[in-house]
Parts: structure tokens; sequence; C-alpha cells
């Protein structure tokens, strides 16, 4: 159980970073910003929709946990 923010970058990047860390100087890759960035646990889960109406359900724990730019959320 870790207190993290999820983090999903405007291209449809994912990743998770510790609270104690900046949200506004994690790494995106160029020309991509951050969208969203939520203060979740490790034994949350996110809820993702689509355009196409679709959702998907994914636990915070399986986001990457990373100083680098994450995996596209297609994955």
């Amino acid at each position: 159980n870790e207190d993290v923010h999820a983090i999903i970058t405007a291209d449809g990047w994912v990743k998770r970073i510790r609270q104690s860390n900046e949200v506004g100087s994690t790494r995106v890759r160029e020309g991509d910003s951050v969208r969203k960035a939520h203060a979740v646990s490790t034994l949350d889960s996110i809820v993702l929709f689509t355009n196409l109406g679709n959702m998907y359900v994914m636990k915070v724990l399986e986001f990457p946990a990373s100083s680098g730019y994450g995996v596209p959320i297609q994955k």
C-alpha cells in the first residue's frame, strides 16, 4: 500500500510516481503534457472510458512505476 500519483498524458501514456515527487516536473515525451494526475493508493483501481463507449478497469499497481515516459495506454 503506497500513496502515489496516477498520471495520464494527453497522448495516452500512463505511469505512476510517488506522491513525494512533483507532478509538474515528471518526464513526458516531447510535445506531450500531463492531462490528469490523481492522488491515489496502489490498492485503488482506475476506470478508463474510450470514445467508442468501452470501459476498462486497471489497478493502479499495474501502472508502471517510472521516472521515464511510462507506457502507452493501449498496452
